[in-house]
């Protein structure tokens, strides 16, 4: 064979290599031992109940995490999905290999290995019809929670920092049945109104059984190269996602039909302390309101656009556009008079209001020049 075809088929392999997006080893020692662990069967336990399951764009974290074993590393993995109660105790006696989402404890690192973090989450309290606000809303109470969880010992010592008359109680899955009021993370709980947060949880991340402890270091490079990014992604879209689905479910058919058929709105703000300016360079406002509105409209799915001008815009300007129709939507304070002609959204920002400072009491002999038809000639 001539050096030009072996080179030939060389590059051909190597092209065929990249191509299939696979994990590839950093040294022999990991090349020896993926060869190795690929000939075993390995048991990887996802939870029931769990958010992890919910699919956006066809696709969720379980199926993100079970990508990353059974495509990009290679491994034979079997899946085992049961109530958590059954999975981390097969788990601890060695009849899981690896679990999907573990928190990080001392206790667990006797017999578990922990990648890098994969999850941040908060631990909440759910009532399913009365109002939480404060500690005290708990006193009294029955609280549920799924037992050998992280969760039992940070509502432990909530109860006790609080000094609350709570009782708890364990069971092997809060989300079998509808329960008064129950212990669970915020990122399984989005939609709950009725919540109240107790506590940031240690760090959440993929549990691997200690007998493969060089397992880990390999699954922590997956995550580095790809999948940490991949499921960071994932966790903003089912954020945005769920945003999205809440607000249509508490639309009527009609109102679905209107924002559908709605033409782009024409939207604008005044040049406001801190929260937004003209930008000449950008032709448009920016700040934080602009930033604000921009992100809830695009969630909302109505289209919005500013008139660019290459010269920044006089508030006089700005409200007369306003008033005649122009401008479809403005940052605007509320006054009474106002409240005549347009319709006013909930508060989104509080403006300071400046005294002006004269001596010996002279306000009334001086002028003082304010913007027409702004807040602050209200004021």
């Amino acid at each position: 064979m001539s050096i030009k075809r072996i080179l030939l088929v060389f590059f051909l392999s190597f092209k065929f290599i990249i191509s299939m997006d696979v994990y590839v080893p950093k040294n022999d020692k990991e090349k020896k031992y993926l060869e190795k662990i690929r000939e075993k069967q390995l048991v990887l336990g996802i939870k029931n109940n769990y958010f992890a399951d919910d699919k956006i764009e066809n696709q969720s974290l379980n199926d993100i995490i079970e990508e990353l074993l059974k495509d990009y590393l290679q491994l034979n993995i079997v899946i085992k999905k049961d109530n958590w109660d059954i999975i981390y105790n097969e788990f601890q006696k060695g009849e899981i290999d690896i679990i999907n989402f573990l928190t990080k404890t001392n206790e667990r690192e006797k017999f578990a290995v922990f990648s890098n973090k994969i999850l941040a989450e908060e631990l909440v309290i759910v009532s399913r019809d009365k109002k939480l606000n404060t500690a005290e809303d708990l006193n009294e109470k029955k609280v549920y929670v799924t037992k050998n969880t992280i969760y039992e010992k940070f509502l432990e010592r909530y109860k006790m920092k609080n000094e609350l008359q709570m009782k708890i109680i364990k069971v092997d899955d809060v989300n079998l049945k509808k329960l008064d009021y129950f212990a669970d993370t915020n990122l399984n709980t989005i939609g709950e109104s009725n919540k109240l947060s107790i506590s940031r949880l240690p760090e959440t991340s993929i549990g691997v059984n200690k007998s493969y402890k060089d397992l880990n270091y390999i699954i922590n490079n997956a995550l580095e190269e790809k999948y940490s990014k991949k499921m960071e992604n994932w966790l903003k879209k089912r954020k945005e996602f769920m945003f999205k689905d809440k607000f249509l479910k508490s639309l009527t058919d009609e109102e679905k039909e209107y924002i559908q058929n709605m033409k782009p709105l024409k939207i604008s703000y005044g040049n406001i302390e801190n929260v937004s300016s003209y930008s000449v360079k950008d032709k448009k406002f920016v700040g934080v309101l602009p930033g604000l509105l921009d992100c809830l409209f695009k969630k909302l799915s109505i289209n919005i656009k500013q008139e660019e001008k290459t010269k920044k815009i006089e508030w006089t300007t700005i409200y007369e556009d306003f008033n005649n129709g122009k401008i479809d939507i403005l940052t605007l304070s509320r006054t009474p008079e106002r409240e005549e002609k347009f319709i006013f959204t909930k508060k989104i920002y509080d403006l300071n209001v400046y005294q002006i400072e004269v001596l010996k009491n002279l306000l009334s002999k001086r002028k003082v020049g304010v913007i027409k038809n702004s807040i602050e000639e209200t004021v």
